[in-house]
């Protein structure tokens, strides 16, 4: 950022190693990428989760999962001010703001769950794999094999 000669508006997102974004998040960022949200939270809140078998080596279940304010995606506008050197508001980034579940108490949050935007994958190696199984197991709609359609390019 020490190049930027003016005022540029900044994003920042989480993603961990075993998630997915859609191919098109991009775009559904690019909605909210306008001066008047920085400061604000992004989150997409509509996704898939995928429960991957070890055993197996492959998913075994796939369903709709809704999860406003979920960390994977979530995107964090700010301002960088080259003539301070700094970012305009605090936290200076996505990583900043706290317990993602809990980041409305540090800024305003948009959540937009109008179409799916991820996919939280479930393993045996998750750090909250149990607590998870549970509520997967509550989601109201199995999905089979349509998720190829959704994730363009997705390999697991």
């Amino acid at each position: 950022m020490s190049g930027a000669q003016v005022s540029t508006l900044v994003a920042t997102v989480r993603l961990d190693d075993d998630d997915a974004i859609s191919s098109d998040y991009l775009s559904q960022l690019e909605n909210y990428l306008d001066i008047k949200y920085a400061g604000f939270a992004i989150s997409f809140g509509m996704g898939l989760s995928a429960l991957y078998s070890s055993d197996k080596k492959k998913i075994d279940d796939i369903r709709e999962y809704y999860y406003p304010k979920i960390a994977i995606g979530l995107a964090y506008l700010n301002i960088y001010c080259p003539e301070s050197k700094g970012f305009r508001y605090l936290p200076h980034n996505v990583y900043r703001l706290g317990k993602h579940s809990q980041c409305d108490r540090r800024c305003p949050v948009i959540v937009d769950s109008r179409k799916s935007s991820f996919i939280r994958t479930i393993h045996r190696s998750s750090d909250t794999y149990e607590d998870w199984i549970k509520k997967i197991k509550k989601c109201h709609m199995a999905i089979k094999k349509i998720w190829k359609d959704l994730f363009f390019h997705l390999i697991f």
